[in-house]
């Protein structure tokens, strides 16, 4: 606390006293109580207080300018000055999305759409799509897309292209998911059905249907996918497709573990050490209920996965499963995304959404965790994405694209509040605007999303299916005559 002033009198710091301001002429040399040395003292503080104010009063006189604000114009202006925003491709390419068209998705009323997959092969780019019945009807459909002009066209719906027709392709009860494998050709579908007999993954290779042809939807060519050495009655809650140049086509998240499928249609469960399967067994592996799985960023031999409770495997194909590792991140996990080198993306209920560090993640076998979880570790992440809000549903669509660094995710602060479609930015965490992206909001629904980049296309284009429509975003200009 600052000592009393009394008027007359020098308060000295180092000797904890007053001292009487005495005249120049009979105070000791040097004394720090005279008057010329006490008057010099009040103008040098009076002058630091002046400019202290000065300083704050500048604060609000100086205000960014607006074209600093603005992604392009801003970004390369900073960058003038040898500073650079992590964020300025990312921001980019999200103010530059826009709407390119949308279209109903089947003639006639439709049901929403509950998942969705698009891709792209012989030149046309086409959406396989479930709709979310008890039926779990699988429907495939082009994209109507002018490849001159990048726009969606409703015309090609009426004519289109004779080695491609949409149709109803088959009927999968209690569709959880649905993934296309580049690898393979191949649709896989998985299911939530835990009947004795029904298998959890069915696929199909996606056929070229003459316009002409019209019949109702079956199980032509599909082919399910069961184990024999694993109990009957289980779910497949989610798809994985392996790379290229993995041994398998793809991986199969259930209600009792992760499962891979090799090229002979064979599922092969994975559980830790110790633990017996049987169908009159209760007893639940600690991979249970996995409702997300993903590779890891350019290694066909390092699986990723997690779901409930909130836990982290990391898997190595090629090793044992008691040498896999897995770490606590507290909340259930509803999506995994390998994001470049050692960073992980998860999202998780409620309400998060971090990027993890694996080289800074304290694991714990499997073995281990097996035997006493309460061994187990949690891991703290390096970033954190305030706006992500999920309240609690595991299948609220998320989505990320490596080439840009953008994440699209849907989100709702409330169970029934209105689902939003928001862009993030992986490297800052920042909320990316975009006119065209933070206008889509669903009521009734919830909006499914993937990034796609189409054939000739240098940047990929967002792909969002509502209620019965689908709507696709590109990066580009708003008018045609805009076009260079």
């Amino acid at each position: 606390m600052a000592p009393t002033q009394i008027p007359g009198y020098y308060w000295d710091v180092e000797k904890s006293r007053y001292f009487k301001i005495e005249n120049s002429r009979t105070a000791p040399t040097n004394a720090a109580w005279s008057s010329d040395k006490v008057l010099k003292r009040k103008l040098r503080d009076d002058a630091i207080a002046i400019h202290a104010r000065k300083m704050v009063r500048n604060r609000t006189l100086i205000t960014r300018s607006r074209a600093l604000k603005e992604p392009l114009m801003g970004g390369f202006l900073v960058r003038e000055y040898s500073v650079r925003d992590p964020d300025l491709r990312m921001a980019s390419f999200a103010k530059g999305l826009v709407a390119m068209g949308g279209f109903p998705f089947m003639p006639g009323p439709t049901p929403s759409i509950g998942h969705m997959c698009v891709t792209s092969r012989n030149g046309l780019s086409a959406v396989f799509s479930t709709y979310s019945s008890p039926r779990g009807s699988v429907v495939s459909n082009i994209i109507p897309r002018d490849n001159k002009t990048k726009r969606v066209q409703r015309e090609l719906i009426v004519n289109p292209p004779q080695e491609f027709h949409p149709s109803p392709i088959s009927q999968v009860l209690y569709i959880t998911d649905v993934k296309y494998s580049k690898k393979t050709n191949r649709v896989f579908v998985a299911s939530g059905l835990c009947g004795a007999n029904d298998p959890p993954l069915y696929s199909y290779i996606p056929q070229l249907m003459d316009p002409n042809t019209t019949g109702s939807p079956g199980n032509v060519g599909v082919q399910c996918y069961n184990s024999g050495n694993w109990p009957k009655g289980y779910a497949g809650n989610t798809i994985c497709p392996a790379p290229e140049n993995s041994e398998f086509m793809c991986m199969l998240g259930t209600d009792r573990g992760v499962a891979s499928c090799n090229e002979r249609g064979y599922l092969q469960f994975y559980t830790e050490p110790g633990h017996k399967h049987r169908s009159s067994d209760s007893s639940r592996s600690i991979f249970s209920d996995t409702f997300a799985v993903d590779f890891k960023d350019r290694d066909p031999n390092i699986m990723l996965f997690g779901g409930r409770p909130g836990r982290l495997y990391v898997g190595d194909l090629r090793d044992k499963v008691d040498n896999w590792r897995g770490v606590s991140v507290n909340n259930a996990i509803t999506h995994i995304k390998s994001v470049y080198d050692h960073k992980v993306l998860i999202a998780s209920i409620p309400d998060k959404l971090s990027v993890f560090d694996m080289r800074y993640c304290d694991f714990s076998s499997v073995s281990r965790l097996a035997n006493d979880p309460k061994l187990e570790k949690k891991a703290d992440p390096v970033l954190h994405f305030l706006e992500y809000k999920n309240p609690g549903q595991l299948d609220l669509s998320l989505d990320y694209d490596s080439s840009t660094g953008t994440i699209a995710a849907v989100q709702a602060s409330f169970a029934r509040e209105c689902k939003k479609v928001v862009l993030y930015s992986v490297y800052t965490g920042r909320h990316l605007r975009s006119k065209a992206i933070d206008n889509i909001a669903s009521n009734m629904t919830k909006p499914c999303v993937q990034f796609h980049t189409f054939d000739g296309d240098n940047t990929p284009s967002l792909v969002v299916g509502r209620a019965g429509t689908l709507n696709v975003y590109s990066f580009g200009p708003e008018d045609l005559d805009d076009e260079v």
